[in-house]
């Protein structure tokens, strides 16, 4: 960086061996890495927040709670961080899928301390993960976060790319008409119903033909959803 030169291939044959390195390591390395990371003096302040970042990203993949509890130790290195929304996004997400309400409190709780951080996108995140538990929670939290459904490219179609399997499917069917019921405005609930829909049917066309014909026959569709199926 001082030379203002691209790194020559000595160096970039370091940088992807230190990437190995730290790849290899398990979560109760990553912790011990971290910790060293925030206590070392030979490094500025962006190198360190760098590392912080990618260290705690890696660990939200095997211990998500733990990288969050790391995430908040350290936020006063990694608040103005660009990384650091993806970090909290990728943590919540993989928690949420054992733990949605878990996640879901940490939200709750953190919310106020950090505004620039849990956004949309890391209330999202527990959504999808929280979907790849229990389709109706996720529909349930969706409420409960006050999340804007943004014409079925965002949590609805998250959900339904969830729901993978003919049960799930129905799962999804149901939860969407329960929320749809449930909806005082019957502006919104259309538009809610519609895009729910489009959403669903979409990933059950991923599934093939007859696949798709057998769903068909057991779902109980209106004659306008049918239409919209077909």
């Amino acid at each position: 960086e001082k030379s203002g030169q691209q790194p020559d291939e000595a160096t970039q044959k370091r940088i992807l061996e230190m990437i190995d390195g730290m790849l290899s390591l398990n979560g109760e390395e990553l912790k011990l890495l971290v910790a060293d990371l925030k206590g070392r003096s030979d490094m500025d302040d962006e190198m360190k927040k760098n590392m912080l970042g990618f260290s705690i990203m890696m660990l939200a993949q095997q211990h998500p709670e733990t990288a969050l509890a790391l995430f908040t130790e350290s936020s006063d290195l990694l608040k103005d961080n660009p990384m650091s929304r993806g970090v909290l996004s990728s943590a919540l997400s993989q928690w949420a899928k054992d733990s949605p309400m878990a996640a879901m409190e940490w939200i709750k709780k953190n919310a106020g301390k950090y505004p620039n951080l849990v956004t949309e996108d890391a209330k999202g995140a527990v959504i999808v993960g929280a979907a790849q538990k229990d389709i109706g929670l996720a529909f349930q939290l969706i409420g409960e976060l006050k999340l804007k459904e943004d014409g079925g490219t965002g949590m609805l179609y998250q959900i339904a790319r969830a729901a993978n399997t003919p049960e799930q499917q129905s799962a999804f069917l149901t939860a969407l008409r329960n929320q749809v019921q449930n909806t005082a405005d019957k502006q919104a609930a259309e538009h809610l119903m519609d895009n729910g829909l489009r959403s669903l049917f979409s990933e059950v066309s991923r599934s093939g033909f007859d696949q798709s014909v057998d769903w068909l026959k057991s779902a109980n569709l209106s004659p306008k959803e049918t239409a919209q199926f077909a």
